[in-house]
């Protein structure tokens, strides 16, 4: 079964359901916006150790998949694909989905975006855990 990576933004409904679960969450004052295509792919490329790689997709975006320099097109490493559906232009905020990613990298990636565009969670498909960054 493959697993997917939504990354969501902290609204103020994210922030009630996270407080319902007993989970930590950032102020209320901490404001929470996609990354646009810019952003996200100077973020990518800023990954030291890293390769990335782009290709276009059948949604009118592009897809990245993000390889452990240090290994090569093999399997050990961190690594991790990242979707982008509909991207108008580079500067319009647009979401995302990791799939199959080394949570860990993909947490190093949301950590830096994050940086940018305010907060921002990750939920894991297969579980529905939650982890806010």
């Amino acid at each position: 079964m493959a697993v997917s990576y939504a990354p969501l933004l902290v609204t103020e409904e994210t922030r009630e359901w996270l407080e319902e679960q007993s989970r930590a969450c950032p102020s209320a004052t901490a404001a929470s916006r996609w990354p646009t295509p810019k952003e996200l792919r100077e973020v990518l490329e800023a990954l030291a150790g890293y390769s990335v790689s782009y290709a276009p997709n059948d949604d009118g975006g592009w897809d990245a998949h993000i390889v452990d320099a240090r290994h090569g097109t093999g399997h050990e490493g961190w690594r991790a694909s990242i979707w982008v559906e509909n991207a108008p232009d580079d500067d319009t905020p647009t979401a995302f989905t990791f799939h199959k990613p080394s949570v860990e990298l993909a947490l190093t990636i949301l950590e830096r975006l994050a940086r940018v565009c305010g907060p921002l969670a990750l939920s894991d498909s297969s579980t529905g855990g939650v982890v806010v960054v």
